[in-house]
C-alpha cells in the first residue's frame, strides 16, 4: 500500500531548515536547529517502522517516497553540521550513507521486481508476447514525410 508515504513528512522540516539557513547567509540558529530536530523526530519515528515498510509492503511507486526525505534530511544535517561539533558532523555522515543506501536499494528493488516480473510474464503458459516487428515500406515513408512537411 501507501504505507511508506509517511516517510514524506520527514521532508518538509528538512527543507525548511536548508531554507532557513540559506536566507540566513549560511548561518544555521535556533528555528534551523529546531525544523531539523522535528525532521529528525519523524526519520527516527519512522525508521521504527522500516522492517514493515521494507519487507511486508510489495514493491510500488511508493518506494521512492524514502529517497527525497532521507536525503532533504542529510542535506539539513551537513547544514547544522557546518556549525556544530563532532558529534553532528558524524551524525550527518551517516545520514548521507544512509540515503545513499536508501537510493540504491529502491533502484536495485526495482530493477529485480521489474525484471522477475517480465520473466514470470514471458513464461507464463498462455502468454503471446508479441515479437513481431512491423517495417513500413517506402512508399508509406515518404506519405509520412509528406504530411510532416505541411
Amino acid at each position: 500500500g501507501l504505507q511508506p508515504t509517511l516517510f514524506l513528512y520527514v521532508a518538509p522540516p528538512a527543507v525548511a531548515a536548508v531554507s532557513w539557513t540559506a536566507m540566513n547567509h549560511g548561518t544555521c540558529d535556533g528555528v534551523c536547529k529546531g525544523f531539523f530536530s522535528i525532521s529528525f523526530f519523524f526519520f527516527i519515528t519512522m525508521a521504527v517502522h522500516f522492517q514493515r515498510f521494507l519487507w511486508k509492503t510489495p514493491y510500488s511507486v511508493a518506494v521512492w517516497a524514502f529517497t527525497f526525505p532521507s536525503a532533504a534530511l542529510a542535506s539539513a544535517a551537513i547544514e547544522f553540521a557546518d556549525e556544530s561539533g563532532d558529534f553532528m558532523v558524524y551524525l550527518a555522515l551517516l545520514l548521507s550513507i544512509v540515503a545513499v543506501v536508501i537510493w540504491c536499494s529502491a533502484v536495485l528493488t526495482g530493477v529485480y521486481f521489474t525484471v522477475t516480473r517480465g520473466v514470470e510474464v514471458l513464461l507464463s503458459p498462455g502468454s503471446e508476447v508479441d515479437t513481431e516487428v512491423y517495417i513500413p515500406d517506402t512508399e508509406e515513408l515518404a506519405d509520412y514525410e509528406d504530411e510532416t512537411m505541411i
